[in-house]
């Protein structure tokens, strides 16, 4: 659709739900190859928090690796600032489950303790 705004001459693409252009040559040419937006949603320290249902210095705790009995969270620095990509999250919450021994140390054998 051509439009004129202060004298400025543009063309305006109809937009679907989600943002993306409708009808438009890209999406004929990637029909089916494009990952969703969701796939690609970075959160910050904040909303990693909220999600995991603690504070922002036990997410940053988590990213250093100084949380016991926890893997390293992975995170994307720039410069101070931590973000972590909500896919690596997921797989990082399933990776930490309790009983999955692939991320947790093996238990340790107890000290004096008698075989029945």
């Amino acid at each position: 659709m051509q439009i004129t705004i202060g004298g400025c001459e543009g063309n305006v693409e109809a937009l679907d739900p989600n943002g993306h252009q409708q009808g438009s040559h890209e999406d004929s040419e990637n029909a089916g190859s494009a990952k969703p937006i969701d796939s690609f949603d970075i959160m910050t320290l904040d909303e990693v928090a909220k999600n995991l249902r603690c504070s922002k210095a036990h997410v940053s705790n988590l990213i250093k690796g100084k949380v016991r009995n926890a893997s390293t969270l992975p995170a994307i620095s720039l410069g101070r600032r931590k973000l972590v990509r909500r896919e690596t999250l997921e797989q990082w919450k399933k990776a930490n489950e309790r009983g999955r021994e692939d991320a947790m140390m093996p238990a340790s054998p107890r000290v004096g303790a008698v075989n029945a």
